[in-house]
């Protein structure tokens, strides 16, 4: 547990029928489509809604309800916090003494306080019958936390989805790399980012080269990139994720951007080999 950063309870004074919005429970937010909130009512990790925040007269009582995941109790938990130890001098005595990296050691500290009253919480008390409701802080890391991860992951395709893809054709683009480069990607974030910026220039350019064929000139592509730092086994394996619009925008005679084409399946080994030596 780390003992240098005191977290303390925070105090918040609301009406009830506030609550519900601050926990940012579905429905009580204006999004921009329906899917969208379903898949928060559906996939949102932090915590379990239900009926009824709580017993309170005079006051509308919202039709959800949140409750403690209790993240002491899960086996993630329970093998981080009975192994941690050992793992960490085991490490040490492989890697010379030298130990594992001081944001690996913050990870494993950090899960272990993630959703735990112990470690700081924020207290919610309704204004009409003073009833209090206390919610655990969260980590909000890029470690391997279920619950961090699986909201955050939520939040970003909902993201995605809704305000940043159009209503299109997605495909995903997966770049692996040799071994002795993933170790060099790791440290270097200026080589990393040279490196997406290669392969999605590459990408478009394929196609672009596509497009021309079929008679579409200057079409523009999109791309998310997402840098993915580990592998199956957790291991320190950096490649990268891209979904890209699986055609080009043109512009019509007006000058709008319209008519995103289905370019040739890239799976073919012919694509495949055309793009690699770009």
């Amino acid at each position: 547990m780390r003992g240098d950063v005191v977290r303390r309870p925070c105090y918040v004074d609301v009406p009830l029928s506030r609550i519900c919005w601050i926990f940012g429970a579905p429905g009580t937010q204006k999004l921009r489509s329906s899917r969208r909130a379903t898949r928060l009512a559906v996939g949102e990790p932090s915590g379990t809604y239900g009926t009824g925040l709580a017993a309170c007269r005079g006051a509308v009582a919202p039709s959800l309800n949140y409750r403690p995941r209790h993240p002491e109790q899960g086996a993630l938990h329970q093998i981080v916090r009975e192994h941690y130890e050992t793992f960490r001098a085991h490490a040490a005595e492989r890697r010379d003494r030298q130990g594992l990296p001081r944001f690996v050691e913050r990870a494993f500290q950090d899960f272990l306080t993630c959703g735990c009253l112990a470690a700081g919480f924020a207290r919610f008390r309704c204004a009409t019958c003073r009833h209090d409701q206390f919610v655990a802080f969260s980590w909000k890391g890029r470690g391997f936390c279920p619950s961090c991860g699986g909201r955050r992951m939520t939040e970003r395709a909902a993201h995605l989805v809704d305000y940043v893809f159009p209503d299109v054709p997605v495909r995903q683009w997966v770049l692996t790399l040799p071994s002795q480069v993933r170790y060099v990607l790791a440290w270097d974030h200026a080589l990393c980012r040279a490196v997406v910026a290669v392969y999605v220039r590459a990408v478009f350019g394929w196609y672009r080269r596509q497009a021309r064929t079929r008679g579409v000139l200057n079409g523009r592509g999109g791309a998310v990139v997402i840098v993915q730092r580990f592998g199956a086994a957790l291991n320190l394996n950096v490649h990268l994720h891209a979904l890209v619009l699986d055609g080009v925008l043109a512009k019509d005679g007006e000058g709008v951007a319209d008519s995103p084409y289905k370019g040739a399946d890239p799976r073919h080994n012919a694509c495949l080999s055309d793009l690699a030596t770009m």
